[in-house]
């Protein structure tokens, strides 16, 4: 296990203020290492969300908190399509390969 992650956890446990993300439990199995915080619902209705929206093959292109809306069910729904673009097929193949400069 890294020592970022050893620390990381170890201040996540003590440190307890309304700014700071909430360290709820830690899962450890032989191969993985799971925090578990709190609002990480949010995270996994905004990636639902998203995979929805890019399945009807558009991109949405303006991704920012104020274009995340938060019900008072704690339901997190993604607004603001104005720069919104639906995306086509590629016509050409491209490799996963990342240059840099």
């Amino acid at each position: 296990m890294p020592f970022t992650t050893i620390w990381e956890s170890s201040l996540l446990n003590h440190l307890k203020h309304a700014s700071i993300v909430l360290l709820h439990d830690i899962v450890q199995t032989k191969e993985t290492l799971t925090f578990v915080l709190e609002y990480m619902l949010f995270m996994l209705q905004f990636l639902h969300g998203l995979a929805y929206v890019h399945q009807q093959h558009i991109l949405h292109r303006d991704l920012k908190p104020q274009n995340l809306l938060i019900s008072c069910l704690g339901e997190l729904k993604l607004a603001d399509f104005g720069l919104a673009h639906t995306k086509s097929i590629p016509r050409q193949m491209y490799s996963s390969l990342v240059l840099s400069s």
